[in-house]
């Protein structure tokens, strides 16, 4: 592109930025017109629409209570101890493996003389 004339270079350069940078909302708004046009007959409150995303939300927030500890894992309910002696030494391994990882990726950041 070098025997291009410059405006339309700078004029290539910014569409080309532009669809780069908004390249998920350009799809998204593809979508949105996609989906309108297969359901536009169809009235939205309907069950048998081709795309429901979230149905009936319920008014205001939920009551604060304290998280339930018992989870239902194949057909047996588990409590919290049962989880914890599930999960076993992997309670210990993780956390350690992600600082680890931390401070090889600080490290390598580190090393190089700028950013």
């Amino acid at each position: 592109m070098n025997g291009v004339n410059p405006v339309v270079r700078k004029v290539f350069d910014k569409v080309t930025w532009f669809t780069s940078t908004a390249r998920n909302a350009i799809i998204t708004v593809i979508c949105l017109g996609i989906a309108y046009f297969i359901d536009s007959d169809v009235d939205w409150d309907e069950p048998d629409t081709t795309f429901k995303l979230t149905g009936e939300i319920p008014v205001g927030l939920p009551n604060v209570t304290v998280p339930d500890f018992v989870i239902e894992i194949d057909g047996h309910e588990e409590d919290f101890g049962g989880i914890l002696s599930t999960l076993g030494s992997a309670l210990i391994i993780i956390p350690i493996i992600a600082i680890l990882e931390n401070i090889a990726i600080g490290k390598a950041f580190g090393m190089e003389s700028t950013i």
